[in-house]
């Protein structure tokens, strides 16, 4: 096998703050919680289940709570 670009382990570590838009709630997800969606417009964004109300919710890179 040849790597062409070693990947960051720490990216695949990661934890992502959520709000959801249905009961308000804000969570943090571990990797193993939620999902990496891509789409051809804006590129790549999160999405995961409200631990409260469990709608999905879904969140821009640029857009993660601080």
């Amino acid at each position: 096998m040849k790597i062409i670009r070693p990947g960051d382990l720490d990216l695949a570590r990661s934890v992502h703050r959520f709000q959801c838009k249905e009961c308000l709630c804000i969570f943090e997800a571990g990797r193993s919680e939620y999902q990496i969606q891509h789409d051809f417009r804006n590129g790549t964004y999160y999405s995961c289940a409200c631990p409260t109300c469990k709608a999905t919710v879904y969140m821009y890179p640029e857009d993660e709570l601080k």
